[in-house]
């Protein structure tokens, strides 16, 4: 797991002096985005959130289950079940912090080294 203070406390030793326009916006969208993941944070760990998740992720299963199982099934029926599925990943995602700020943590690194 990635320390989001720490990350933050990387981006902002960064001597702004020394750096062009670009790096600056860069560094500055870095540390916005860090407060952006910190609050989807807090909203993923109230229960309704949980809740949400953990239902999504039951017919997540659901819908893989009746991929499986139904040969009789139209072809706009399988797309629109993996669409839902997809939707469903993509929900549950973005309350995935821990990943987004590895990522984060990456191009960071990247950038600055």
């Amino acid at each position: 797991m990635i320390d989001s203070q720490a990350l933050l406390d990387r981006i902002n030793k960064v001597d702004r002096g020394e750096c062009d326009e670009a790096l600056s916006a860069e560094l500055d969208h870095w540390a916005s985005y860090i407060g952006e993941l910190e609050s989807i944070r807090a909203v993923s760990e109230t229960d309704a959130i949980k809740r949400i998740i953990r239902n999504r992720e039951e017919q997540i299963k659901e819908i893989d289950a009746k991929l499986l199982g139904v040969r009789q099934m139209t072809e706009l029926e399988r797309l629109n079940l993996l669409d839902r599925r997809d939707l469903f990943r993509e929900f549950i995602n973005s309350f995935d912090v821990d990943n987004r700020l590895a990522v984060l943590a990456k191009e960071v690194e990247e950038n600055l080294c």
